[in-house]
């Protein structure tokens, strides 16, 4: 019984997802929202303006014509808003979503029973089955607007319907109402399971799942549009673990595991995860924008004293280089070969043995010059 509400609350408030879940894809669902809204207001001004039009030559619907030009204007002033506002807040565009809504059953309403008080309502009927389709949301707020539409429709049919159509109207409402809530949590679900996989396609290609940061493929992605974030100057840090080969035979993987994921943690901790990749086995590379290197050099210590303080040891190599003349390729192998010297003196300083010389003068590839 418990679990049975468990579930309901869950696909009512979260389309069938988890909290986690539902958290990770609500950005996709407000940018495919914000899109939905530009495309189908636009759409709704141009048909009501045609039919505004229409309604001044035609004496037959002549009585609508107001009720086409005052909505017309909200469809504008909706497309306005949706196309040219910066929605910051999410609430900001499910405000103007649920406006769209609203003043589309509104209009459903006006015309099914105000400008036909002696038809059956068609209008608000379709209206009930489409508008809800169009957005995702949690199915308990629009099951909400839904029965709320269909309430104010049965309190306008009660003043201005004619008794041969009035309950024939209100029961539609009702039972079309019930069956718009069904199909459009169904599809909302529907909708939220597309993006959730689709988010985790795109997590599982641009994330390592050994530390969390962004993996090679996101740093290859990303690498050339950095000259372009800069204004001032961009910093390259390139570290490479200390002892993963040694840690590994001694204490196996999983304490080599727990070595790269402390280190990983530090850097993301500083550097923030969107500018940090892990680019190989022991290697991570951080770009810093803009950063003043005052601020820099106390991050970078702040990291080492950090990492040596659980035991650990990293070889770091910095380079900078000043926009717009910024060589995306000289300035990470200037702080690759940096790395590279830190890290041959801290072998030569501990006594250890390690095949990494021809790195300081050589291009050989990195996977057969060195081991971990």
């Amino acid at each position: 019984m418990v679990r049975g509400i468990d579930t309901i609350k869950r696909v009512l408030l979260r389309g069938g997802l988890s909290e986690e879940d539902f958290r990770q894809i609500q950005r996709s669902a407000e940018e495919s929202n914000r899109n939905n809204l530009i495309v189908f207001s636009a759409f709704a001004a141009v048909f009501l303006a045609g039919v505004f039009l229409l309604s001044c030559l035609l004496e037959d619907i002549v009585a609508s014509k107001e009720i086409f030009g005052f909505f017309m204007l909200i469809m504008l002033l909706v497309f306005a808003v949706a196309r040219f506002c910066t929605f910051r807040q999410p609430w900001f565009l499910l405000c103007n979503v649920y406006i769209f809504i609203g003043c589309l059953f509104a209009f459903g309403i006006v015309l099914g029973t105000v400008g036909s008080p002696n038809q059956l309502s068609v209008t608000f009927i379709a209206l009930l089955f489409t508008i809800p389709l169009l957005f995702t949301d949690r199915p308990i707020r629009m099951i909400g607007m839904i029965y709320l539409s269909v309430l104010a429709f049965s309190l306008a049919a009660c003043r201005t319907k004619q008794p041969e159509v009035l309950w024939v109207d209100i029961i539609d409402a009702i039972i079309f109402g019930t069956i718009s809530t069904i199909t459009s949590s169904y599809m909302m679900w529907v909708k939220y399971q597309k993006n959730l996989y689709e988010w985790k396609a795109i997590f599982l290609s641009k994330t390592d799942l050994l530390t969390g940061l962004r993996n090679r493929n996101a740093y290859e992605q990303s690498l050339m549009g950095y000259p372009a974030l800069c204004r001032k100057e961009l910093y390259c840090i390139y570290v490479d673990v200390n002892g993963l080969h040694e840690l590994n035979n001694t204490k196996g993987h999983q304490a080599g595991d727990e070595m790269l994921q402390y280190i990983a943690k530090s850097l993301l901790a500083e550097f923030g995860e969107e500018n940090t990749y892990r680019i190989g086995g022991d290697e991570f590379v951080v770009f810093a924008v803009d950063w003043r290197s005052a601020a820099l050099e106390k991050t970078i210590k702040g990291v080492v004293q950090r990492v040596e303080k659980a035991g650990y040891h990293i070889a770091i190599g910095i380079e900078t280089q000043a926009a717009p003349d910024i060589s995306m390729d000289r300035l990470i192998k200037n702080a690759e070969k940096k790395m590279y010297e830190a890290k041959y003196r801290y072998y030569q300083e501990n006594g250890t043995e390690r095949c990494i010389s021809a790195h300081l003068g050589a291009e050989e590839p990195r996977e057969e010059a060195y081991g971990n």
